[in-house]
């Protein structure tokens, strides 16, 4: 049976959205999603320590009608990295279905990244050896949600704005089943897509971003025993 994701409080989520000062020494972490369809926008997420600090979603190249390709998504990764000075190691780029283009691109001009491939099988990590996820993509959706509501990630966009709107509908939308082996199962992103009406490109991203923190750095303790009880809206977790 799917349970609802839930509903998030806004205090939550975000903080004063002033600018953000970052020393050299301060890392940062990219998210990339891919645009696959018409109406599909590519976006890149990038956040520091605890904060969303940077969503920007590409369609049309720059100062033209012209949709983007692959090559072209490629170049503003690129762009971004070298101008946040954003290792390959901490970048990871959706790879499924027209990613795989972007992903060779960024490997010809020499940035090996990580290639995020959602339908994969769930990523062992010594924080996860106790439960178990349908796939990677619910892994990657359940680390971010744990992270949320323990606070250990604030959105620094002005909650008025329309991308902030945008992916707190990203972020509240998917709903999750617990499978008769209890593991975790996150909806599709098309059925998702059907509820939504369009495609969760700002809150993937931002999945990736967050995930390629978690796996080589943060790797945040979680407890899971309520998973194994009656299942529980998102709002209860967090708040209840």
């Amino acid at each position: 049976m799917w349970e609802m994701w839930g509903n998030m409080d806004k205090s939550h989520l975000t903080h004063s959205a002033k600018p953000t000062h970052l020393s050299h020494s301060t890392k940062l972490y990219m998210g990339c999603d891919v645009a696959r369809f018409g109406k599909d926008f590519s976006v890149i997420a990038i956040i520091d320590d605890k904060t969303l600090i940077f969503l920007q979603r590409y369609k049309y190249k720059t100062g033209t009608n012209e949709l983007m390709d692959t090559n072209d998504f490629a170049d503003e990764i690129l762009h971004e990295a070298n101008s946040r000075q954003i290792p390959a190691g901490n970048i990871a780029v959706d790879g499924v279905g027209l990613g795989a283009g972007t992903i060779d691109a960024l490997k010809k001009a020499g940035l090996k990244v990580y290639e995020i491939q959602s339908g994969s099988a769930e990523v062992y990590t010594k924080d996860t050896q106790e439960y178990r996820f349908f796939n990677f993509k619910s892994q990657m959706w359940w680390v971010l949600r744990e992270a949320i509501r323990k606070g250990d990630l604030q959105i620094g966009l002005p909650i008025e704005s329309d991308t902030a709107q945008k992916l707190l509908q990203d972020l509240t939308m998917p709903r999750y089943e617990i499978k008769s082996d209890k593991s975790i199962k996150v909806e599709s992103k098309s059925d998702i897509k059907n509820r939504l009406g369009r495609s969760t490109d700002y809150g993937d991203a931002l999945v990736y971003a967050f995930w390629v923190k978690y796996f080589y750095n943060s790797k945040p303790k979680s407890n899971y025993s309520y998973l194994y009880k009656s299942p529980q809206n998102l709002y209860d977790v967090f708040y209840g």
